[in-house]
């Protein structure tokens, strides 16, 4: 009990189910009453050596985690330096409108309520590609660039296979050559999404209060639509650098992100849209490579990185000569959730 001016008030001592018990609260007893009436209707009798059971509920502010499938591409700039294609193609949540099964004071019995899915299976994934990702894709792509483009995801167990035959079927159509690769397995680093991106989003959504799903929808895709476009291009540039400090090491991954004053080099219009890699590098690793795996496994890895030069692949020998690696690749997305 609490005396106050105007007479006292029934307390009831309240831990949340998203709380620490440090952080347990004291909360009006008929406001408790009023909308948990469950935990008070329950009588039971404890022996002296009996412990009083443990009932936990959930804060009703508290919102569930929503899922989103985020695709993003590398940007793709005109000759004097204009944005052609700014690389954000698109954030959708796995959510479902189901019926209300009770009135309440936001919504009468039977309204359609967004409701996130706590369970996110391959069908789910399947249909998000079909029906949002691909119809985007074609629709933002420039059409001067060329409409092979690979997506890249990552190894979740919801992925659908490269070669799910409804994803192939939906992915050749209107000209285009759409393709899934999984991200390198233990690989955080090699999405652009995991390297900063979804980061950047967060920073902008915390700016907006949500106490409901719908608030916290809106201001995700506020986010993601106001994201100044030059953060994806740093992520993009980053991205590059740790595939190079992959390349060096050959083997694990015990290296710091490299920090290349990427700002500083914007501003004053020095910074590149691409990285070289050195040809001694790629000699290095490529001969790497010939320890474990066979030469027809490195010859199709040398065309699939843009190697732009005469390859020659013999065990034990191999040559590269006057060639570079192109890793500006403007054709390949990264989809995540």
């Amino acid at each position: 009990m609490r005396d106050t001016c105007r007479g006292s008030v029934a307390l009831v001592k309240v831990l949340w189910s998203n709380h620490v018990i440090e952080e347990a609260m004291w909360e009006a007893e008929d406001a408790m009453r009023r909308d948990y009436p469950w935990l008070f209707a329950q009588t039971y009798y404890l022996a002296l050596s009996e412990v009083e059971p443990h009932r936990e509920i959930q804060l009703k502010r508290f919102i569930s985690k929503i899922m989103f499938m985020c695709t993003v591409a590398k940007q793709i700039y005109s000759s004097n330096g204009n944005v052609i294609f700014d690389g954000k193609i698109g954030m959708w949540p796995f959510i479902s409108q189901e019926p209300a099964k009770r009135s309440s004071k936001n919504r009468r019995r039977g309204e359609l309520e967004t409701k996130p899915i706590r369970s996110i299976t391959k069908e789910h994934m399947r249909v998000m590609l079909i029906t949002n990702v691909i119809p985007t894709i074609r629709a933002k792509w420039p059409s001067m660039f060329s409409k092979d483009i690979i997506i890249q995801q990552d190894n979740a167990k919801p992925h659908i296979a490269p070669n799910d035959k409804e994803f192939v079927d939906e992915a050749s159509k209107d000209g285009f050559n759409i393709q899934l690769v999984q991200q390198p397995p233990n690989s955080p680093d090699m999405n652009v999404l995991d390297l900063g991106f979804f980061r950047s989003i967060q920073a902008l959504q915390f700016q907006k209060a949500a106490y409901n799903v719908r608030q916290l929808l809106k201001a995700v895709n506020l986010a993601f639509k106001n994201l100044n476009p030059q953060s994806l291009r740093f992520m993009f540039i980053t991205l590059q650098a740790c595939m190079i400090e992959v390349i060096k090491r050959k083997v694990g991954f015990d290296y710091h992100i490299p920090h290349m004053n990427k700002t500083k080099q914007a501003r004053e219009g020095t910074l590149p849209d691409y990285l070289s890699v050195d040809k001694v590098l790629v000699f290095d690793s490529l001969q790497h490579l010939l320890t474990k795996v066979s030469v027809e496994t490195i010859k199709e890895l040398v065309q699939m990185i843009g190697f732009q030069g005469d390859v020659q692949v013999t065990e034990p020998q191999l040559q590269v000569t006057q060639g570079r690696i192109n890793m500006d690749n403007n054709n390949q997305t990264a989809s995540n959730t």
